[in-house]
């Protein structure tokens, strides 16, 4: 009997806190949540411990919220602890790579970039992708064909599309709509809609006119203003031989500008002359000068009424007026909508004495002369 007992293994003293502080230690010093076994491997125990043993002890400590279960990596794989949560150490990990990113990331792009010691599961990704959905931190971007799975990205569906549609602009050039939409095919008809809104509103795209008439008309799409002369050129052709007939007719040069003038005023492109309620108020903040140039025209020229044009040079020589004085009475009778300055579209091609013979506004437009707006009161 005696015998048998002294066989009998001393009962073993219970682990301790010290016990206690040491897997602790493990978790906190751990790059990743680890499986019962590695924990017990790397742990320096008071002595010899079983896994059971060290299990009671994560249960103190999960209770104490010291340590956090995580799942398995796998459906056969063992519950992982750490002292981080699945949330607080994958939430922010996620929304940085997703948020830095150049283009949008799929879940397997994530995972693929993923720098982390810790891995996630796919289940996992999917969860925390979910809550960063949920409240706006990330967004959701179709994929790049019908087959293709959903992606990821710090940028909203619109700005993503935004981005896309500025490039094929600045590759491909002017596009009409529907050729253009190809580049955001995956997008909806009212969301390009709403894009293109949107784009121009910030003035990154705009709208061109169509180049032809009837059913086939297109409008088209720019990173830039369009440049007028493409639609004025059949105007311009039509007119070149409208003013042929009425030259052949003996109509005087003075009409035919005269009636070019009205024609554009008429079209909203003005001349440098105010028009409406503004001009009034303009004409009475003109001060009255010593010299009266609209009286001046007159007197040099019997069809100024009907819009004959007076050179600068001139009209300048007869007011007897230094230069700088004469040109900003011009531009004040101008802004009065009182005259109508007409300018030189090739001043860079003058000499300097030439060019000092027109007036000036002071920011690189010259004009050779000036006619009175018609139908003013004598």
């Amino acid at each position: 009997m005696g015998k048998a007992a002294g066989k009998q293994k001393a009962e073993l003293p219970a682990l301790a806190e010290p016990d206690r502080h040491e897997v602790l230690r493990v978790l906190r010093q751990s790059a990743e949540p680890l499986e019962l076994v590695k924990l017990l491997k790397q742990a320096v125990m008071s002595r010899p411990a079983k896994a059971v043993e060290v299990e009671v002890l994560l249960g103190s400590l999960l209770s104490a919220g010291l340590a956090v279960e995580w799942p398995a990596k796998t459906a056969a794989g063992k519950p992982r602890f750490w002292d981080r949560d699945l949330r607080a150490a994958g939430l922010g990990a996620v929304r940085d790579l997703v948020c830095s990113a150049a283009v949008p990331l799929s879940a397997k792009d994530i995972k693929k970039l993923w720098k982390c010691s810790f891995k996630l599961t796919d289940t996992e990704l999917l969860a925390l992708l979910r809550e960063l959905l949920a409240d706006g931190t990330i967004f959701e971007i179709p994929g790049k064909s019908v087959v293709g799975g959903v992606r990821y990205w710090g940028r909203d569906v619109l700005q993503f599309a935004g981005a896309s549609v500025l490039e094929e602009l600045r590759q491909r050039g002017t596009l009409p709509t529907a050729k253009l939409r190809a580049s955001v095919k995956w997008l909806d008809d009212v969301r390009y809609a709403e894009l293109l809104d949107r784009l121009a509103a910030q003035n990154l795209i705009f709208r061109h006119p169509a180049m032809k008439a009837g059913k086939s008309a297109q409008l088209l799409w720019g990173i830039a203003p369009p440049s007028p002369e493409p639609w004025l050129k059949p105007i311009r052709e039509q007119l070149c031989e409208v003013v042929r007939q009425l030259r052949a007719a003996s109509v005087s040069a003075t009409d035919l500008r005269r009636a070019a003038v009205d024609m554009l005023e008429s079209a909203g492109i003005s001349l440098g002359a105010t028009t409406g309620s503004t001009a009034a108020s303009a004409a009475a903040a003109v001060s009255v000068p010593s010299v009266d140039l609209v009286r001046l025209m007159r007197q040099l020229d019997a069809g100024a009424d009907r819009g004959a044009l007076v050179t600068a040079r001139v009209l300048r020589g007869a007011a007897g007026l230094p230069k700088k004085q004469f040109d900003e009475l011009a531009l004040q009778l101008s802004r009065a909508g009182r005259i109508v300055l007409h300018r030189h579209d090739f001043a860079s091609s003058l000499s300097v004495v030439e060019r000092d013979e027109l007036v000036t506004d002071g920011e690189g437009q010259y004009f050779v002369g000036m006619a009175l707006r018609t139908g003013q009161v004598q």
